[in-house]
């Protein structure tokens, strides 16, 4: 390129409405930072030392030939190359920064070029959408009058001290909180509405108090709008205009504005929860707590996310535009070993600066890519009882091919600028190669723990069920909880006709006993009386027989206990009527428990089970576990159970036997494996149908397993 342009040509001007101010003036950490203000596009643009005194000469009087013999004088005999200076141009130009007339076929050029940078970066901005936004600075000033004197001096201390005492008082109730928390399992629909208005509500002050943050400490909020994150609406404010601030401690406030509110909301809805009596206020202020504590921490305060904590650090550490820095330092030293290529224009870094850039970027990729995976296998634990798992995966694989395509969309076009400035360096390419394919068998060697989160069930260790031996209607039962002991009456069953049965068949015995007494008197003189009497005898003897079955059958509607213990309930399972029939007259059939009282008078069918019977404090526990993690259980693995009647103390034991019939689980088409669980001490509360939560732990597992395992369950791979 500088072979065919004439730098003694070329006077390039900048925009004489752009605001440029130093804001690191007396700052130790760096020796000069310049923030260029474009107010027409309301960006910002960040230059050090050299870039800015270059800035300053591009005002039309100075050739670019001139600038690069004035360069050295004005540092110290350093020299500046052609294509530098170009290339610096090429960027002022491709910002916008430099006065010049765009033909129409220049400026859809430029269109396209940002377009497809845009898309580029598309799949990295689907989890934060951002909507075009309004001027809104009356809301601003009265949000400024209602809650500004929170970020007061006093009222900041005071809040320090508040959040020292709610956070010494969450650690001392932290497995109580551990506990509240609902299993991906047992997670509904209203709670995700739940904690998607919580979302909202608390973005929406979080924003709010960067707007306030940022007028009191002299900048102004230029735009306010609406955004999607994760999928959850809520409020942002652009107040990138605090970036224009000469004091960094005052930049910083703006920044963790955000954090400090969410902090604030945080504390206040611990103590709330803690004492709040009802479900609905309990879930409220829990929400409100993990949204303003857990993910400020993670996302908003983490300085390796492009939030709040990253532009803490920015300046902290005196960088501005830290990712972009770190991403270049990054791609300039892997592309090191494949191409030789000149020192770009830009700061004069020292070693310690670039290698806390590029571990910067490294772990700030680490972490995204971390974040994501847990949001994926969230939403994988949502879809998975719905039998949708698949489309998480599926979500998550194209997510992770997009990205690795924005990275070789935005690596290669660099690779291939840096290849032009020197020749391929084979040796360093097949070192990387070597590299990367040692470091991968590496990482996918590492071993990590595996467990299993299943659910508990704990029942009498021994149980028995009592049924009902004959049919009919439901006088009487015992109360549950009950003690009984064994050959006591729990039940009585009555049929409705068995008066009139017993009259009948009581008639009828004596009529035969009448007759056969009669026949013998008689049938020492009358022929035929002898020939009557063995009918006759045999006639009493099959009534005296029904009798015997009618006396059986009555005493078979009385249930007596078959051992001693305890009275439990047991639930019915609700079938649906599909008989037409309407006109016969039926009994009502029971509901729920036969022990309710509800239903007594109501039909009960022989074989039917009214109660159980357990022995009291005797429990067992069974694992209760899914179809698709059978293969990983083979016996003797650890256990850590935690019952939901003992919320602070956990069980520890291990897998006994493994039954091997599957038995159905809560959701559609789920199948569930009962494993006995040994328990290295007994079970203190508990009652029959208690559940828990069980973690079964099994021995490291590699992560290349880990992986090929997650793929064959999500998509049948066979390998």
């Amino acid at each position: 390129m500088s072979n065919t342009l004439d730098l003694h040509l070329i006077r390039p001007s900048r925009r004489n409405d752009l605001e440029v101010i130093c804001r690191s003036a007396g700052d130790a950490m760096t020796d000069g930072e310049w923030v260029v203000k474009d107010p027409v596009q309301l960006n910002y643009f960040f230059l050090d030392q050299i870039q800015h005194w270059l800035f300053e000469r591009m005002n039309g009087s100075f050739s670019l030939k001139e600038t690069q013999q004035a360069f050295g004088d004005a540092f110290s005999g350093a020299k500046i190359s052609e294509q530098q200076l170009l290339n610096f141009c090429a960027r002022l130009s491709r910002d916008g920064l430099l006065s010049e007339s765009l033909s129409g076929e220049k400026l859809s050029q430029r269109q396209q070029q940002q377009k497809k940078r845009s898309l580029h970066k598309l799949p990295l901005s689907l989890m934060a959408v951002r909507l075009p936004g309004l001027n809104a600075g009356s809301v601003i000033t009265l949000a400024n009058l209602l809650f500004g004197w929170i970020f007061s001096p006093l009222c900041v201390l005071i809040a320090f001290a508040w959040l020292a005492v709610a956070f010494c008082f969450g650690i001392q109730f932290f497995d109580d909180i551990v506990w509240a928390l609902p299993s991906l399992a047992n997670v509904g629909f209203a709670d995700i509405v739940m904690l998607m208005f919580c979302v909202s509500v608390v973005k929406v002050v979080h924003e709010l108090a960067h707007a306030v943050c940022c007028r009191r400490m002299g900048a102004e909020c230029k735009e306010i709008g609406l955004m999607f994150l994760v999928f959850s609406p809520c409020l942002y404010c652009n107040v990138t205009d605090s970036w224009m601030l000469p004091n960094k401690w005052k930049r910083i406030a703006v920044a963790a504005a955000g954090i400090y509110m969410e902090l604030l909301i945080a504390s206040a809805s611990l103590f709330l929860w803690y004492y709040a009596e009802t479900a609905i206020l309990k879930s409220l202020f829990l929400n409100l707590m993990i949204v303003c504590s857990v993910s400020t921490l993670l996302v908003n305060g983490n300085p390796l996310m492009r939030y709040d904590g990253y532009f803490i650090l920015s300046d902290l550490v005196g960088i501005p535009n830290l990712s972009h820095q770190s991403r270049n330092r990054t791609w300039g030293w892997i592309a090191k070993p494949l191409v030789s290529t000149r020192q770009n224009i830009g700061s004069q870094s020292k070693v310690a600066n670039s290698v806390f850039l590029i571990a910067y970027h490294i772990a700030s990729v680490a972490y995204r890519v971390f974040i994501l995976t847990i949001i994926f296998l969230v939403c994988y634990a949502f879809l998975e009882p719905i039998g949708l798992q698949n489309v998480a995966s599926v979500a998550a694989i194209v997510y992770l091919v997009c990205l690795m395509s924005c990275f070789f969309f935005a690596f290669i076009p660099m690779l291939q600028h840096k290849k032009r400035q020197g020749g391929r360096n084979w040796v360093g390419i097949l070192t990387v190669l070597i590299l990367v394919c040692g470091v991968a068998y590496f990482v996918s060697s590492i071993k990590v723990p595996h467990s299993v989160n299943t659910l508990a069930r704990i029942e009498f260790n021994e149980v028995a069920i009592c049924t009902a031996k004959a049919s009919g209607t439901l006088e009487w039962t015992l109360n549950e909880g009950e003690d009984v002991r064994e050959g006591m009456p729990i039940a009585r069953l009555i049929e409705s006709d068995s008066a009139l049965e017993k009259t009948r068949l009581t008639n009828k015995l004596q009529l035969a006993r009448l007759r056969v007494e009669n026949l013998k008197s008689r049938s020492g003189i009358d022929p035929d009386s002898r020939i009557e009497l063995p009918s006759a005898e045999s006639e009493l003897m099959g009534l005296r027989d029904e009798q015997a079955m009618f006396d059986q059958r009555q005493k078979d509607l009385e249930l007596l206990a078959p051992i001693s213990g305890m009275v439990v309930e047991t639930l019915k399972e609700t079938i649906a009527d599909t008989s037409s029939d309407t006109s016969s007259m039926k009994l009502a059939t029971w509901q729920g428990s036969a022990l309710q009282k509800s239903n007594r008078g109501c039909a009960i069918e022989q074989g039917e089970t009214i109660c159980l019977i357990g022995k009291r404090n005797d429990w067992k526990v069974f694992l209760l576990i899914d179809e698709q993690k059978r293969d990983l259980i083979f016996g003797g693995e650890k256990v850590t159970l935690r019952t939901s009647l003992e919320r602070n103390k956990s069980y520890v034991g291990t897998v006994g036997k493994i039954f091997t019939d599957a038995v159905e689980g809560e959701g559609p088409g789920e199948r569930q494996f009962r494993a006995e669980l040994l328990l290295e001490e007994p079970i203190a509360i508990g009652f029959h149908g208690a559940v828990g939560k069980a973690k079964v732990t099994f021995d490291e597992q590699t992560l290349w397993t880990t992986g090929k395992r997650f793929l064959q369950e999500s998509f049948r791979f066979e390998f």
